[in-house]
C-alpha cells in the first residue's frame, strides 16, 4: 500500500509550502507494535490502510489550526480510539430503529480518524482483509454515509485537489474549494460511488413511482446528494428528465422529491439547468420555489 503513503506525502508537500505551521503540527508516526496495542484496546482488527496512515503520522496536535485534511482534525490514535468507541455505541444503539437501511449507509463498527464538531470520517471495521474499505462520514443524528471508495482514494483525491488548485488558500489562510474542479477529481478516484448513484436514479425514472411513499423521498434525497456532489454531466440529463416528469406528479411526498431534484440541479453548474430552475420558480410549493431561487443564485454566481 505504498500508494497511500505517496498520496499523503503529496498532501504534506503542499502543506509545507502553503501552511507550514499546520504541517509542523503533525505528530511522528507510530510503530507497528504501538498500533497493534491500540487495536487490542479498541477490540476490532484495524485495516492495513489505517496501519499505514498512523505509521506515516500520528494525527495533529489538539490545538492545531486544522484548516484542511480536508477541513477536520486528523486524530491522534489515542483520541481516535476514544471517539471510535463512542461512535460504535451510538451506531449499535441506533441501527435497530432503522427498519430498512439504505445501501448508501453502513452500520458496522467504525474506526473514526478525523473529527470536526461531532462529525467524523472513519472506516468500517468489517472485512478488514479487503484491499479497499470505504471511508464514511458520520454526522450527528445520522448513520455512517459512504463518502470515498477507500482511504487511499480519499488521499489521492485530496492530493490532486491541492495540486491542481481545486483547493486553494483564501480568507486569512483558510482553504476553500472550487466545487466543480473538486467534482472532476472525485469522479476520477471514486467513480464507483457516482456510477452507482446514476444507475439507481435512472432505474427510478423508468418505473412507476408512488409519491405517497416516504421511502421514495429518502431514495431520491440520497441519490440527489451523491449526483450533486460528483456533478457528472450525465447526471444533468437524468435530473432534467426527472424534473420534467416528477414536477407534474401528485402525492404526499411529491414536493419533497421535487425539492431534492431542484437542489441537485443547483449543484451541477451547467447552463442546461437554467430553464428547469426557472420553471421551478413557478411551482405551487413555496418549499420548491425557495430552493430554485437559491439554486439559480448559486449557478449564476459560479458561471
Amino acid at each position: 500500500m505504498v500508494a497511500l503513503t505517496d498520496a499523503l506525502e503529496r498532501i504534506m508537500n503542499w502543506l509545507r509550502e502553503n501552511q507550514a505551521d499546520y504541517a509542523n503540527s503533525f505528530a511522528t508516526g507510530l510503530k507497528y507494535d504501538e498500533i497493534f496495542s491500540y487495536e487490542e484496546e479498541l477490540g476490532f482488527k484495524l485495516p492495513g490502510e489505517i496501519y499505514e496512515l498512523y505509521q506515516w503520522r500520528n494525527g495533529t496536535e489538539e490545538d492545531a489550526k486544522a484548516l484542511c485534511f480536508p477541513t477536520m482534525q486528523f486524530l491522534p490514535m489515542n483520541r481516535a480510539i476514544e471517539y471510535s468507541q463512542g461512535c460504535n455505541e451510538y451506531i449499535e444503539s441506533g441501527k435497530e430503529s432503522v427498519k430498512e437501511l439504505s445501501e448508501w449507509y453502513d452500520t458496522s463498527p467504525l474506526f473514526a480518524f478525523i473529527e470536526d464538531n461531532g462529525n467524523f470520517c472513519g472506516i468500517p471495521l468489517i472485512n478488514h482483509q479487503k484491499e479497499k474499505s470505504p471511508v464514511v462520514v458520520l454526522g450527528e443524528g445520522e448513520m455512517p454515509y459512504i463518502f470515498y471508495t477507500s482511504l487511499t482514494d480519499m488521499m489521492f483525491t485530496l492530493a490532486e485537489c491541492y495540486e491542481t488548485g481545486a483547493y486553494y488558500l483564501k480568507y486569512e489562510g483558510y482553504v476553500c474549494s472550487d466545487e466543480y474542479q473538486e467534482a472532476q477529481v472525485l469522479r476520477k478516484y471514486n467513480a464507483d460511488i457516482s456510477e452507482r448513484a446514476l444507475l439507481a436514479f435512472q432505474s427510478l425514472l423508468v418505473q412507476p413511482l408512488d409519491f405517497s411513499d416516504k421511502k421514495l423521498l429518502e431514495q431520491v434525497a440520497e441519490l440527489a446528494i451523491v449526483i450533486g456532489r460528483f456533478k457528472d454531466p450525465r447526471g444533468v440529463d437524468l435530473l432534467l428528465s426527472s424534473s420534467q416528469k416528477w414536477s407534474k406528479q401528485k402525492g404526499l411526498y411529491r414536493d419533497g422529491v421535487y425539492f431534492w431534484v431542484v437542489k441537485a440541479l443547483g449543484e451541477m453548474f451547467d447552463v442546461r439547468v437554467l430553464k428547469a430552475l426557472d420553471n421551478a420558480l413557478k411551482d405551487n410549493s413555496p418549499f420548491v420555489r425557495e430552493e430554485a431561487e437559491k439554486a439559480l443564485s448559486k449557478i449564476k454566481e459560479y458561471l
